[in-house]
């Protein structure tokens, strides 16, 4: 009877019939309250979504206190889900370990690392996800572990491992720390015609970002400099590759190769026959053993655990720790015999993780570069990718480009959810109500329970200037997912809109204590203190959030005006020009920079740098108004009485258009509208 429940059990899985499987697993346990079926119980347990249930079973499922590795990794996994870390390191590192067992696996060295983060202990964290890397380059979460903790160096490091065993460090060494001025600019997809999402007429978005979106942008920031327009993304060439359908055929395999093939010595030939694995003591094994062991495959579900073998009946897989001797672990990835197929895949992981990591550090450029040069096309033409591409662009606050981006990701992948919540802010930014609820609509039928899909109802709430409805939805995501920083500054920006600058702060300072690196939150926890002239405090938040995104335009901006209240106008012109620098169509930063030489009585140079910002963008009421107080007070009042008039008839607001209008009949009054800005 043990046999056919455990057989049953495995086959209600596989249907991912989980409810029968608790059910079947239920009478096995009962029948035979073995460890072996503990862990199949937590495992049905878990796929059934009840990791509370899993975590009892395997908490009080050890009578000796000895867990295997496998059902150690369990238990740990469900301790995070339930939030109790300190158990969960305590299970992995110490509790329910024999004496003899080998040290951690990947897996293990990964949860370790996360469970560090969580807890504030970054460096150590580091330390845990580079090791799990070392042992396993396919373990994809513990490089994005790393990229979150801002390890440059040790991902730079990884990233050139890799490199090296799929031998392509000549391709790779060239998109690394000093790439070269003019490797800065986005690279021209080659063009190709065919593609039936190129041909759907109106599904992609037009145009360049105007200033009035970024102008608008400062009290919710998404952080970094506008992109110039060259930056702007031509069509993907994914969707220019596509003759039939969304979905590939046969002949658009992974074509990772980009240059010729190099000369380098190969690795000592292995019967194709065999399956290579990633462990060292599998690859270690005989041809003929590896036969073997395939042919096995079949009876496993049945037959009784053996020594060498897992609770769950299958082979030790050196990602869970314990069963690979210590010596093994210490193999180089590169010594490992490997087919034409790792190696392939070893390419791909290492330009999406170069790509990948230089979003981390924010350097936009560089990364849609690598992600639209050097993947092949049925990569670049996923979700995944075009999300991140998307994303760069956001930083970049080019939003036209990352919400042309944001629409090719959802034509590729309709029922993705990742990331979109950034895509809501995106059309938030551009004022696109209508799309931004029909994203929430689609969201909300896609997942309710998703902590996006409550992100993105808020800001429709938000951009419907209903803040008490956004932040009860913002609530809402928090409660399903308490860790993800973003929510918490979205949140924060909500309660700055209504001037409750306590919750704000509270917000903002929650986001930062989820992860010390999201820019964001400093950004917001700096406007807080900003508004409450709290200026000393504020030039600390934002010099916080520039050491973490160094090319924000926006950033620097705010430093030089808050410099500027405090009295440090040589600071506050440093800070204001590097803006420019990053950004020449950061209107903002040239108006500040105005206002600043006018107060210093720097008249000329003042009329100097709105004359170069008017060039830029000519259709902004602010520029002419500032232009003619400049002009006013170089004692030029005819020109002053253009420029004033000029910006009414830009049609400014009633409120504004009424200050132009006092300001013109108080033209011959001296240092009237000194001070004063639209």
């Amino acid at each position: 009877m043990d046999s056919c429940l455990r057989r049953e059990v495995l086959n209600s899985l596989s249907c991912d019939l989980a409810g029968n499987a608790v059910f079947l697993c239920e009478r096995l346990f009962a029948e035979k309250p073995t460890e072996e079926n503990a862990l199949l119980l937590a495992r049905c347990y878990c796929r059934n979504r009840q990791e509370y249930r899993a975590y009892h079973v395997l908490k009080d499922g050890g009578p000796l206190k000895v867990l295997s590795p496998e059902c150690r990794l369990l238990l740990a996994q469900c301790c995070i889900k339930l939030g109790h870390l300190p158990e969960a390191e305590e299970v992995l590192l110490k509790k329910y370990r024999s004496s003899r067992e080998a040290p951690l696996g990947p897996v293990e060295n990964y949860l370790v690392g996360r469970i560090h983060r969580l807890t504030s202990r970054p460096e150590s964290a580091k330390e845990y996800c580079a090791r799990a890397l070392e042992l396993d380059p396919f373990l994809w979460v513990a490089f994005e572990e790393l990229c979150r903790l801002g390890a440059s160096g040790e991902t730079s490091k990884i990233v050139q491992n890799m490199a090296c065993i799929a031998e392509i460090e000549n391709e790779v060494q060239s998109l690394h720390i000093n790439t070269p001025a003019s490797a800065m600019e986005t690279p021209t997809p080659q063009n190709h015609i065919g593609s039936p999402l190129m041909n759907a007429p109106n599904r992609i978005s037009e145009g360049t970002p105007g200033f009035q979106n970024f102008a608008n942008d400062q009290d919710r920031y998404d952080g970094s400099p506008r992109t110039p327009t060259s930056m702007t993304s031509p069509a993907p060439r994914c969707f220019q590759h596509m003759e039939h359908s969304i979905g590939m055929d046969s002949s658009m395999e992974m074509q990772v190769l980009h240059v010729p093939p190099t000369n380098k010595k190969k690795n000592t030939p292995v019967d194709s026959d065999v399956p290579i694995r990633r462990s060292a003591r599998i690859a270690a094994l005989s041809s003929r053993k590896g036969r073997a062991s395939s042919t096995r495959r079949q009876s496993e579900a049945t037959a009784p655990p053996s020594s060498n073998r897992s609770m769950s009946g299958q082979p030790r897989n050196h990602r869970y720790g314990g069963s690979v001797p210590e010596r093994e672990h210490d193999s180089s990835a590169k010594s490992r015999m490997m087919d034409d197929g790792t190696k392939a895949a070893l390419r791909l992981l290492t330009f999406l993780g170069e790509g990948y990591r230089l979003l981390s550090m924010y350097r936009c450029k560089d990364a849609i570069q690598v992600f639209t040069s050097r993947l092949p096309t049925n990569q670049y033409c996923t979700g995944w990718v075009l999300c991140q591409v998307a994303k760069a662009h956001a930083e970049s606050v080019d939003y036209h480009s990352a919400q042309k981006s944001f629409e090719n990701a959802r034509l590729v992948d309709p029922q993705r959810l990742e990331d979109m919540d950034v895509y809501s802010t995106v059309l938030w930014q551009l004022g696109e109500l209508d799309k931004l609820s029909h994203l929430a609509d689609a969201a909300v039928s896609l997942e309710r329970l998703a902590p996006e899909t409550w992100c993105i109802v808020g800001n429709v709430h938000s951009k419907n200037t209903d803040p008490d409805s956004a932040i009860k939805a913002f609530q809402r995501a928090m409660q399903l997912d308490p860790d993800r920083p973003y929510t918490y500054t979205l949140c924060g920006h909500e309660y700055f809109a209504l001037e409750d600058f306590e919750r704000a702060q509270q917000c903002f300072r929650k986001a930062i204590n989820k992860d010390g690196r999201h820019y964001k939150a400093w950004y917001g926890a700096g406007l807080v203190h900003y508004r409450q002239e709290k200026y000393e405090s504020a030039q600390a938040q934002f010099r916080r959030a520039i050491s973490i995104n160094n090319a924000s335009s926006v950033l620097k901006c705010q430093l030089g005006m808050t410099l500027a209240k405090l009295s440090k106008n040589d600071g506050a012109l440093l800070q204001l020009q590097q803006a420019i620098n990053s950004d020449r169509k950061n209107i903002i930063a040239w108006l500040e920079k105005a206002k600043v030489l006018q107060n210093m009585e720097r008249h000329q140079e003042a009329l100097e740098v709105l004359q170069g910002a008017l060039v830029i963008e000519h259709r902004d009421p602010c520029l002419h108004f500032q232009t003619g107080i400049a002009y006013k007070n170089l004692g030029k009042k005819n020109e002053a009485v253009k420029h004033y008039f000029h910006a009414l008839d830009l049609k400014p607001s009633a409120a504004d258009q009424n200050f132009i209008r006092t300001a013109i009949e108080k033209i011959n009054v001296e240092d009237d509208c000194q001070d004063t800005e639209l």
